[in-house]
């Protein structure tokens, strides 16, 4: 089944390989830091530890123009989600500095299957850099039942491999998802602010308000439909791991 999935995963429609490398939160920084001082990611001072239970520790960041992250070792496989357009400069260790742009609401993937990578990022342009990075715990992926894929719209697929599946969700005011299968291990993501419902099967229903850059973790699997309560469009990524 996961073979068949990367197969699927490698005839969908990818992202410029230059976007793919920005929201990946290549994280870089300050660009005066010795090569030598290097730092793991749970020590850099501008990932914020959002979310931690063994199995997703989520990492919020957040550089105002001109700021920058220090240099930084990952040594987890993570999904990336922007919050806002910015020009970020990347600078891999060892490497030459990129400076590129990143969009709203654009998921990335970084992976450590050859090994750890160390890098830093600063906020080059005129606004603020604003993201995620969802780093998974386990080596190796473990969810072994993979749902089919969602009907788009409402849900567009924006990232598909072997460790996981991102949708974005855009929803009007008023509208609805209609009802979809939810997989276990899946964290919603809020690339706006707004006010969803949740209709569960055999459940009250849930309401939820958020900010840009809030989340939730969803452990187990469930049969539902989101709606938008608010008087804007709500926009959110619902990322499934594997």
């Amino acid at each position: 089944m996961r073979n068949e999935v990367e197969n699927q995963a490698r005839r969908l429609t990818l992202l410029p390989a230059v976007s793919c490398c920005l929201v990946i939160l290549v994280s870089v920084t300050g660009f005066g830091q010795a090569p030598d001082d290097v730092v793991p990611i749970t020590m850099e001072p501008d990932h914020k530890i959002r979310l931690d239970n063994g199995k997703v520790r989520v990492y919020e960041i957040f550089l105002r123009p001109g700021k920058g992250t220090l240099l930084h070792e990952h040594r987890a496989d993570n999904f990336t989600v922007n919050f806002g357009d910015a020009v970020v400069t990347l600078e891999p260790s060892g490497g030459i500095a990129t400076t590129v742009t990143v969009a709203t609401g654009d998921v990335g993937f970084a992976s450590t299957a050859s090994g750890p990578y160390t890098h830093r990022v600063l906020a080059s342009g005129q606004t603020d850099f604003h993201g995620v990075a969802v780093e998974l715990m386990s080596a190796t992926p473990g969810q072994e039942t993979i749902l089919d894929r969602r009907a788009d719209p409402p849900f567009h697929l924006v990232r598909e491999n072997s460790r996981g599946r991102a949708y974005r969700i855009r929803l009007a005011p008023g509208a609805s998802t209609g009802q979809y299968a939810r997989a276990g291990t899946t964290v919603l993501i809020a690339i706006s602010a707004g006010r969803i419902a949740e209709e569960i099967d055999g459940k009250p229903r849930r309401l939820w308000d958020f900010e840009t850059g809030h989340l939730r973790w969803m452990e187990d699997p469930e049969r539902l439909s989101l709606r938008n309560e608010g008087p804007e469009p709500v926009d959110l990524v619902e990322l499934e791991i594997y």
